[in-house]
C-alpha cells in the first residue's frame, strides 16, 4: 500500500511451524489479509505445515492513507465448516520503517500461533510517489467533508511533527491545538492531528508527556456538555475499541472491563475580540508576546487617534535572529475599527535597519480580527503579508522565502502565547467561583466575565455547580 497511497503490494512468500489441527499432524492453512476495510485471500495449501506460497497482493489505497494491515492464518476444514485461527498479526504501518518491510518475518499471535513458535515471511513495498500532490489532494477531500478551509502546513513543521512522535516522513500534520488531558489532574498540552493518529504531547517543569494512538481505532467519539470543572469549555471524549491504543494507556482518563481506553480532551481555546487586541496594547499581554517572539528592548508609542475610529502608533525592537548584524526593526502600526464584524483591521510596516539587502524592501502586515456571530465568545484572525520592494535584487525570491518561514514561526510563537494566557486567565478567574461561592449566575458572570459569551450554554451545569457550593458552604 503505496504511503502515497496508490497501491500496497504484498508478496508473501512461506510460512513456518503452523500448528496442526487435525489426526494427520499437518494443517490446511490459508491467510486473509484486512487494510482499509479491503480483504485478500490467499490459496490453500492442504496438508502442510511449512507453507510455501509465493503469492502477490496489491491493495488499492487512494481514498484513505493506510494504517495497518492485518493477518489472519486459518484452517481450512471445509467450506460450511467454522474455521479455525492458527495464529494473528498486524504490520502497523505508522510506526514501521518503510525498508525493514521489503523483507520480513513476523512472528504469529495466538495460542496455538505462540505454542508452535509459528511466522510468516511477507515482503510487503511501500511506494513513495506523488509528493505535495498527495497532501494537497487528501486536504481537499477533507476540505469538502468538514466544509472548511484546511492549510498545507510548511515541511519544517511536518519535520518537527514527524520527529516529537517518531513518525514515517509521508505523515503530514493536519491542525493542531493547545487543549488540556483530562486525568486526574488536567494537563496543558497540545492535541496533533494528521491523517492516520490523533497525538499529544506536553512538558511540565520537564516531565514530557507524550502518546498518540489511530483514527481508525476509535470506536466512539463524544462531545461532553460544558461543566464549571471543564472551565466552560465542551468536553470532546474519544473512546478506542477494546485492547487498542494500549500504548497510549499513560494519558486515558478510564479503562473499563471489556478494555476500551477513554481519553478526555477539553478547553479548545477561543479568546474575544478585545483579549486578542491586548497584543497591541502596549500593555503586559504586548511585551510579553513580542519577547516569545525573540523581540528584545520592545517599546511602543501611545496610540495616537488619525481620524474617526483610525489609531497609529510606532514600535521598535532588535530581533535575536537578526543580532549578529546589531539589526534593529521599527514598524508603524495602524488600527481601524470595524463596526459591521465587530472588529478591528490593523496594518503594519515594518523596516529593518542594519542587515544586509535591509533597505531594499519592506515588509507589510495585515491583521482582520472580527467575531464570529454563530458562535459566541469566538475570534476569527486572518493575517496576511507582503513585501514592498524599493530596489531591484536578484535575491529576491530567496530573500522573500526567508522572510516568509520567519514571519510564521514568529506567528506561531505569538500565536501560542496568546492561547496559554488565555487559558491561564481562565483557570485563574474560574477559581473565583469557587472562593467567593456567589449566590447566583449573574454574580458568577460579574466575576468571570470571561465566560459572559457562554451563558446559554452554561447556565445549567453553572446552577447545578452553585448548589453543591452552597451545601458545602453549609457544612463548613
Amino acid at each position: 500500500m503505496a504511503e502515497t497511497w496508490q497501491a500496497q503490494p504484498c508478496r508473501y512468500r512461506h510460512g513456518v511451524d503452523l500448528a496442526a489441527v487435525d489426526p494427520s499432524g499437518h494443517c490446511d492453512p490459508y491467510i486473509v489479509f484486512t487494510s482499509n476495510g479491503k480483504t485478500r485471500t490467499s490459496s490453500i495449501k492442504f496438508q502442510k505445515s511449512h507453507p510455501l506460497w509465493n503469492e502477490i497482493f496489491e491493495f488499492d489505497a487512494m481514498a484513505d492513507p493506510p494504517s495497518v494491515l492485518n493477518i489472519e492464518v486459518y484452517d481450512f476444514d471445509g467450506p460450511f465448516d467454522e474455521a479455525v485461527s492458527l495464529g494473528h498479526a498486524e504490520v502497523n504501518f505508522v510506526r514501521s520503517n518503510i525498508s525493514d518491510l521489503a523483507d520480513v518475518w513476523i512472528p504469529l499471535q495466538g495460542k496455538l500461533a505462540q505454542a508452535c513458535q509459528s511466522k510468516l515471511h511477507l515482503r510487503i513495498f511501500l511506494d513513495h510517489t506523488g509528493g505535495g500532490d498527495v497532501i494537497r489532494d487528501y486536504l481537499t477531500k477533507m476540505e469538502k467533508e468538514v466544509g472548511k478551509k484546511i492549510n498545507v502546513r510548511s515541511p519544517q513543521t511536518n519535520s518537527a511533527f514527524q520527529k516529537l512522535f517518531g513518525l514515517p516522513q509521508e505523515e503530514f500534520l493536519i491542525n493542531d491545538f493547545t487543549c488540556h488531558l483530562k486525568r486526574k489532574m488536567p494537563l496543558q498540552g497540545r492535541l496533533f492531528l494528521s491523517a492516520r493518529i490523533v497525538g499529544f504531547y506536553a512538558s511540565l517543569f520537564g516531565n514530557k508527556t507524550k502518546f498518540f494512538f489511530l483514527w481508525e481505532d476509535i470506536e466512539d467519539i463524544q462531545v461532553l456538555p460544558p461543566t464549571l470543572a471543564s472551565m466552560g469549555s465542551p468536553t470532546v471524549v474519544m473512546t478506542l475499541r477494546p485492547n487498542r491504543g494500549t500504548d497510549a494507556r499513560i494519558g486515558a482518563k478510564t479503562h473499563d472491563e471489556e478494555g476500551r481506553l477513554k481519553f478526555h480532551f477539553h478547553s479548545f481555546v477561543s479568546f474575544n475580540v478585545s483579549f486578542f487586541m491586548e497584543l497591541f496594547g502596549g500593555g503586559e499581554v504586548d511585551r510579553k508576546a513580542m519577547e516569545r517572539a525573540c523581540c528584545q528592548s520592545y517599546s511602543c508609542s501611545p496610540w495616537e487617534s488619525e481620524k474617526a475610529d483610525v489609531y497609529e502608533r510606532q514600535t521598535y525592537y532588535r530581533d535575536k535572529r537578526i543580532s549578529r548584524y546589531r539589526g534593529e526593526v521599527t514598524s508603524t502600526q495602524q488600527k481601524t475599527l470595524v463596526p459591521d464584524k465587530n472588529g478591528w483591521l490593523v496594518e503594519e510596516v515594518m523596516t529593518l535597519h542594519g542587515v544586509p539587502l535591509g533597505d531594499y524592501f519592506n515588509l507589510h502586515l495585515r491583521y482582520q480580527i472580527e467575531e464570529v456571530a454563530s458562535k459566541p465568545n469566538t475570534t476569527y484572525v486572518r493575517v496576511y503579508f507582503g513585501i514592498e520592494w524599493l530596489k531591484s535584487s536578484r535575491h529576491q525570491k530567496r530573500v522573500t522565502k526567508n522572510i516568509l518561514v520567519n514571519l510564521q514561526d514568529r506567528l506561531k510563537m505569538v500565536f501560542g502565547f496568546l492561547e496559554k494566557e488565555y487559558s491561564s486567565r481562565q483557570q485563574q478567574q474560574i477559581c473565583v467561583i469557587a472562593n467567593v461561592c456567589p449566590e447566583n449566575i449573574d454574580e458568577v458572570f460579574a466575576f468571570v466575565p470571561l465566560i459572559k459569551g457562554r451563558k446559554d450554554k452554561i447556565s445549567d451545569p453553572l446552577e447545578e455547580a452553585l448548589t453543591k457550593l452552597s451545601k458545602l458552604k453549609r457544612y463548613a
